[in-house]
């Protein structure tokens, strides 16, 4: 798998030195607020949520965009 996403990349500045496990970290980012973390756990995989909690990273751009999709829905 490992030799394969290298071939896949290959070429590709812009990816160099990402590795398969970064998407990962990438996935459980990019889906924080926008399903819950027991759905985010079985999607990934895990047994245990606290497995899943290691992964997701909120951003500072992840968290502004989360909060703002809150207060336009609460002002309507």
């Amino acid at each position: 798998m490992h030799q394969n996403w290298r071939k896949l990349i290959a070429g590709m500045p812009e990816l160099e030195g990402a590795r398969l496990h970064d998407l990962r970290h990438t996935f459980a980012t990019e889906r924080v607020g926008l399903m819950g973390i027991e759905e985010l756990r079985a999607l990934m995989g895990h047994e245990s949520i606290l497995t899943t909690l290691r992964y997701q990273k909120v951003t500072s751009a992840r968290a502004e965009t989360v909060a703002q999709r809150a207060l336009k829905t609460l002002a309507h």
